[in-house]
């Protein structure tokens, strides 16, 4: 006779490790967000083979994922070349980040998910931002910035959501670096994320919608409004 648990299918997860041209695609990921590849840099392939000690298939692969996430583009005679940074471009990242994230927020709420633990941890990394503030530390507070707005997505329960989130994020990182925005007073940087907070525990879900979309809002604001000054910068120069 067979039991029910013998013709029951069984399912095993393994976890795989990722693949080197994941490795090799998250290696040139940091050195674009860091600023050590600007916009517009080509990736020459026999130099980058070399440091990377791949082969040039490995790094192709790694390139296409980086051209999906946005922080390549594949130019005809060119090859490679680190995506170029415009006020339009921040726009679109901006907008489409404060519409994403403030609903990863509701989705957060609406269904009880903001845990005891996780609202310790969004506190910690909150109280975080001020300390690094008064520290001085404007490198340590974009990465605890980016930190805090990715734990307060992260039990939306929405996969596709939280994918589409990374990549906005690292682009916003890439722009933050670029026009040198953390040179800004750091102690209202770390003001900004109070009404953020202040909301989510509030158990509000409007009001904590509506606090993730101002504050993205206004960032992209700033951001915006400075690649502006340096394109008409770089216009009158090129004039």
């Amino acid at each position: 006779m067979t039991s029910s648990s013998d013709s029951a299918e069984i399912v095993i997860n393994m976890e795989r490790p990722p693949s080197l041209a994941t490795t090799v695609a998250s290696t040139i990921e940091e050195a674009i967000a860091r600023g050590d590849m600007p916009p517009g840099t080509p990736i020459v392939e026999s130099r980058m083979c070399e440091q990377l000690e791949v082969s040039r298939s490995t790094l192709r692969e790694g390139l296409r994922l980086l051209q999906d996430r946005g922080l390549i583009d594949m130019v005809p005679h060119r090859g490679a070349v680190v995506t170029l940074l415009t006020a339009h471009k921040a726009w679109e990242i901006y907008t489409l980040r404060m519409t994403l994230e403030s609903y990863a927020v509701r989705l957060t709420m609406e269904q009880g998910l903001y845990t005891r633990a996780l609202l310790d941890t969004l506190h910690a990394q909150f109280q975080q931002l001020y300390t690094l503030a008064r520290q001085g530390s404007p490198l340590h507070l974009i990465e605890a910035d980016m930190e805090f707005h990715r734990s307060l997505c992260s039990h939306c329960g929405h996969e596709m959501l939280l994918n589409a989130l990374a990549g906005l994020r690292i682009q916003t990182r890439r722009f933050i670096m670029f026009t040198k925005l953390y040179h800004t007073d750091l102690k209202t940087e770390a003001e900004t994320h109070q009404p953020i907070w202040d909301a989510v525990q509030s158990g509000d879900v409007a009001r904590a919608e509506t606090s993730v979309r101002d504050h993205i809002r206004e960032a992209g604001e700033l951001l915006v409004g400075k690649m502006r000054v340096l394109e008409a910068a770089e216009d009158g120069s090129s004039t």
